[in-house]
């Protein structure tokens, strides 16, 4: 019995480790090389399109996001690429603190910082306007503010604040 529960056990990490299968957390989705219909997260159903480069790349070519019957298609940046084995994420946390949801996607991989591509949702427009690739954010919610870290060499690492100023991210300098 010990070695069916270890072999379950086994089986079910991989298959969420190797992002060829969908994990759905709270306000996020994990993809894979493989993925294509990403996932569902209440308001968005959300979509990845890419090509083939060689037979273990991808390049990740836009996000497909259906909200309110309407399709927006989200330009990733270029040459992002996925090698087979990478995973993903892809985000809706409220980035501009307006009670509706964004859009991030990773777009780096294997590397010692997670940048992700950003997007807010304009509700009065019904659009999607990208704010651009950035090191993932810390959202403080209390003072308005998003938050990230960087590794810049083996023993430095660089922090930037960013507030919102109508619909433009300025980077605080501190």
């Amino acid at each position: 019995m010990k070695y069916i529960v270890i072999f379950v056990s086994l089986f079910v990490f991989y298959q969420t480790s190797n992002g060829e299968e969908l994990v759905e957390q709270a306000g996020a989705c994990t993809f894979g090389f493989s993925s294509s219909n990403i996932c569902k997260d209440g308001l968005y159903d959300v979509a990845l399109y890419g090509k083939s480069v060689d037979i273990n790349e991808r390049e990740m070519l836009n996000l497909r996001v259906r909200h309110g019957g309407i399709s927006h298609d989200l330009d990733i940046s270029p040459d992002t690429v996925m090698l087979e084995g990478d995973v993903g994420v892809i985000s809706f946390e409220d980035i501009n603190f307006d009670g509706y949801p964004d859009v991030a996607i990773s777009t780096s991989f294997g590397l010692p910082n997670l940048y992700l591509d950003y997007w807010v949702y304009l509700p009065e427009k019904n659009i999607f306007v990208k704010v651009g690739n950035y090191s993932k954010f810390t959202i403080d919610v209390e003072n308005r503010v998003l938050t990230n870290t960087q590794k810049e060499s083996a023993a430095e690492y660089g922090c930037n604040t960013f507030y919102w100023l109508a619909y433009e991210l300025i980077k605080l300098n501190v």
